[in-house]
């Protein structure tokens, strides 16, 4: 089996949650299909760091030019590399939609190959109010067919699979949820050093870590904190993630003008063992997001043992069904009730909570096995296997 990955963007430091999902896809398939090959339009140091990250041989992850800015940008070199290789591959997996990129798979029309698009979110009803006006244009242009010519669309939960029938998607729809990578699962965290280091020694964290975008929820995450600034006591809010569209310059003016610096620090991005530094650092995780297809950094906090709390905008039921965390509402008061219920609990409650996430993670959501379902849905859409596999609805 021969498969290609698609992004406008891959690996952990460059595409935030979609490159840990590309990162752990390929990482995983790697092992067990012939070929894989992954192009993404954008430069060479990208898919240096993702070889890295990877093991993935350089010569098969393939950067190229745009006309444009690499985001936005057409790129002709990669539409007629798809159109020279139609034949050269089984699978074809699209990561991302509304983008040019999506020239490219619909290259691959005229082949036998398969073609699966992830949309990661990029459906969800919060999703296409963003940029409403140019997501209509792509639609038109080229979007409608790359869709209805996919022969699956994977949905990481049932909540984006709805989203994907609202849309008017009929077709298979492979519902395969994201998870945790075993290194990241069995790390050895050294918490003190990430306090020693932020200078947060003797502080209790809540921490965001997640694009820094304003779909992300923070300005009502900091209306809430100046509400509460006067009873938050020993706790700091800890705001980590790639800055996107200049937000994080526009949250910085509020922490300024409401004078919450005490209570509020913004640390950049964070990677690697630093990363499993500052989740294991904090004492609790939250995510007031405005709309998750599925929110791989609860999956990831919950692996590290720390409770959680997001809105009902991502699908993690599961925080209330397995006690490990609160799912609510998106609105200032819910979000203070709950932060106020958070900041009066004891030690011992919030680890209680943090092992039932960790079971949750263990039981359910380790890449191994969310790999293996992946190679199911090939092998059936190739139909190599007769046997329909549970999670294709």
């Amino acid at each position: 089996m021969r498969v290609l990955h698609i992004s406008n963007a891959i690996g952990k430091k460059y595409a935030g949650g979609i490159g840990d999902v590309i990162t752990a896809f390929v990482s995983h398939q790697k092992k067990v299909v012939d070929y894989i090959e992954v192009w993404h339009p954008n430069d060479d140091l990208q898919s240096i760091e993702f070889a890295k990250d990877t093991g993935l041989p350089e010569n098969q992850i393939k950067a190229f030019k745009t006309i444009g800015p690499n985001k936005l940008g057409i790129s002709v070199q990669m539409i007629s590399q798809a159109r020279k290789d139609r034949n050269k591959f089984d699978i074809v997996h699209q990561h991302g939609i509304w983008l040019p990129l999506s020239l490219a798979s619909l290259q691959f029309l005229k082949s036998n190959a398969k073609k699966v698009i992830s949309p990661h979110g990029f459906l969800n009803e919060a999703a296409l109010k963003i940029s409403a006006t140019k997501k209509k244009v792509a639609y038109s242009l080229f979007e409608k067919k790359n869709l209805n010519t996919a022969d699956c669309i994977h949905a990481c939960s049932s909540f984006e699979s709805d989203f994907f029938r609202s849309f008017g998607l009929n077709q298979k729809i492979a519902l395969i949820p994201n998870g945790v990578d075993d290194d990241f699962f069995y790390a050895k965290g050294n918490p003190s050093l990430f306090k020693s280091n932020a200078n947060l020694k003797g502080k209790k964290i809540l921490l965001f870590l997640s694009r820094i975008h304003p779909s992300k929820g923070l300005d009502l995450m900091l209306s809430v904190l100046k509400s509460l600034k006067n009873k938050m006591g020993n706790w700091c809010f800890v705001i980590a993630g790639i800055d996107e569209l200049g937000h994080e310059s526009h949250l910085k003016k509020i922490v300024q003008d409401e004078n919450l610096h005490d209570l509020v620090k913004f640390i950049g991005p964070v990677f690697g063992q630093e990363k499993v530094d500052v989740f294991d650092a904090c004492d609790a995780f939250v995510l007031p997001t405005d709309t998750e297809n599925f929110g791989i950094v609860v999956a990831q906090a919950l692996a590290r043992k720390k409770p959680v709390i997001t809105t009902r905008l991502a699908p993690w039921k599961e925080l209330e069904d397995h006690n490990c965390g609160w799912w609510i509402p998106k609105s200032f008061e819910a979000l203070k009730e709950t932060l106020s219920s958070l900041i009066e609990l004891q030690s011992q409650d919030l680890a209680e909570k943090g092992e039932n996430g960790f079971k949750l993670i263990s039981n359910k959501y380790l890449w191994n096995s969310i790999t293996a379902n992946s190679i199911s849905l090939y092998e059936y859409l190739l139909e190599e296997s007769n046997v329909k596999p549970q999670f294709i609805i």
